[in-house]
């Protein structure tokens, strides 16, 4: 079942040493996840920009980065769901089937 949507939290993260105050609705082990991923991201391609210009990457390197697992993380959920509901039509053709072999067997008596 997807999640249900959550308010918005204050948090504060530290990218490419820079503080950063946003509001968010990842789970603190998600919001680590982020960080973590921008973070590989921001070393290997930011290199020495001006702080400013810094700063509007970071914040968009951010959403694109939850926008991702967010999307991540609704497909995992639809992905689970599918299984689930696959089992649940597994077990109904079955329970059909042999409502189908107990008509005939009635039928033929």
């Amino acid at each position: 079942m997807e999640k249900e949507p959550t308010s918005l939290r204050p948090a504060k993260i530290v990218l490419a040493q820079e503080r950063l105050n946003i509001q968010t609705d990842l789970s603190e082990q998600e919001l680590d996840t982020v960080v973590e991923f921008l973070s590989k991201k921001i070393d290997k391609y930011i290199g020495e920009h001006t702080n400013e210009t810094k700063k509007r990457l970071l914040l968009m390197a951010l959403e694109i980065s939850a926008e991702y697992f967010d999307v991540r993380r609704k497909y995992q959920n639809l992905e689970q769901n599918s299984k689930v509901a696959d089992k649940e039509i597994s077990m109904l053709n079955e329970l059909l089937n042999n409502e189908m072999e107990k008509s005939a067997e009635n039928t033929t008596l």
